[in-house]
């Protein structure tokens, strides 16, 4: 769940560039790539560390939040020298992104699962601010939710490793980092967690369908890596 508590989370989300930096140092990430990071949110982490890293390619940045995409962009400009910074606005399954040597799913599987659950509604409903504020709002949608959410795995699986073959230039890695934030732990949102968790089985399921290896991270337990020889 994406909220937006930047000015009192900045220290937080410099510490974890310093990890994401290391995870780019392991795989080697070439410093003139192109990066995707998928589902972005309020969160310039994945940023921050690009340029504590170096890079002086390109980073694009997506999610279906625009205003989110504007705050993350003006908070990584003073910082990325060297890089470009690209927002993408829209769902991850209706864009066409350009090939990326490095794509990254940074705790975004669970809100994959409750954005593609409001779509199915007769409304179309899309959570304010707010409302992601509110625990009990969001504990009600992933509890009436839950068995829509659980039927849809399967296709909203197979859905997102084409789009992560399709955006991945050869040669290229997937880092998938999937884990229980600190608002779900706080608040006991275990439906979120173990929907979550499965989302991230059947999705590697589906990559070794289309030819992935997957390998753990020596810097981050919580972090997969895939790719295709």
């Amino acid at each position: 769940m994406r909220i937006n508590h930047l000015p009192i989370r900045y220290d937080y989300y410099l510490e974890q560039s310093e990890k994401w930096e290391l995870i780019f140092s392991e795989i080697s990430l070439p410093r003139t790539s192109t990066v995707l990071e998928l589902c972005t949110g309020w969160s310039p982490k994945i940023g921050l560390a690009l340029a504590r890293y170096g890079l002086n390619g390109m980073c694009i940045l997506s999610d279906q939040n625009e205003t989110a995409l504007e705050v993350c962009q003006r908070l990584l400009e003073p910082v990325a020298h060297d890089f470009k910074i690209i927002p993408s606005v829209g769902s991850i399954f209706d864009q066409v992104f350009p090939q990326a040597d490095l794509i990254i799913l940074n705790h975004a599987l669970d809100d994959i699962l409750l954005n593609d659950y409001l779509q199915q509604l007769p409304e179309k409903k899309e959570l304010t601010e707010n409302e992601y504020e509110s625990m009990d709002f969001l504990r009600q949608y992933w509890e009436l939710g839950e068995m829509t959410m659980r039927n849809r795995l399967p296709q909203l699986s197979q859905l997102l490793a084409t789009q992560l073959s399709q955006s991945l230039s050869k040669g290229g890695k997937v880092l998938i980092s999937q884990y229980p934030g600190y608002q779900e732990k706080l608040h006991n949102m275990n439906i979120a967690v173990q929907l979550a968790n499965e989302f991230n089985l059947s999705l590697k399921t589906e990559l070794q369908k289309l030819g992935f290896t997957q390998s753990d991270c020596r810097s981050e337990a919580v972090v997969s890596i895939y790719s295709v020889e």
